[in-house]
């Protein structure tokens, strides 16, 4: 299956390292220059000293330990554990930096996306 992701936030980095796991062909798809949704500290999301409300035990995936970080981490710590996680070869080859997706439609059971990244528009089928 050919599966779109749509923004590489925590929520659509696991999706897309579960996706891959499972055998499925993926694309996730992010606006920004850097992964990590609000937690990017480039995007303008979180404030730059906002910490976790979960604790180091409880805010991580399951297979992907967080390491040694402070007990509420904060956007510089999520950042890193993040850009860690996307460090794998699969999920790097399949993420596009900088591609705004800019419409998407549903055709014959299909989601058809159309996207941009550096003044190039094209047309995928999902």
């Amino acid at each position: 299956m050919n599966i779109a992701i749509i923004g590489a936030g925590p929520a659509g980095i696991i999706s897309a390292r579960n996706a891959i796991k499972a055998g499925h062909s993926v694309v996730l798809f992010e606006k920004n220059a850097h992964i990590g949704g609000i937690w990017n500290p480039w995007s303008g999301g979180a404030y730059r000293n906002a910490c976790m409300q979960n604790s180091r035990y409880a805010f991580h995936y399951t297979d992907f330990p967080p390491g040694n970080i402070d007990e509420f981490p904060g956007v510089a710590q999520v950042f890193a554990y993040l850009s860690a996680v996307t460090g794998e070869d699969a999920l790097r080859a399949s993420t596009r930096l900088n591609t705004e997706v800019v419409a998407l439609r549903k055709d014959s059971g299909h989601w058809v996306i159309r996207s941009t990244s550096a003044g190039n528009d094209q047309e995928e089928i999902f």
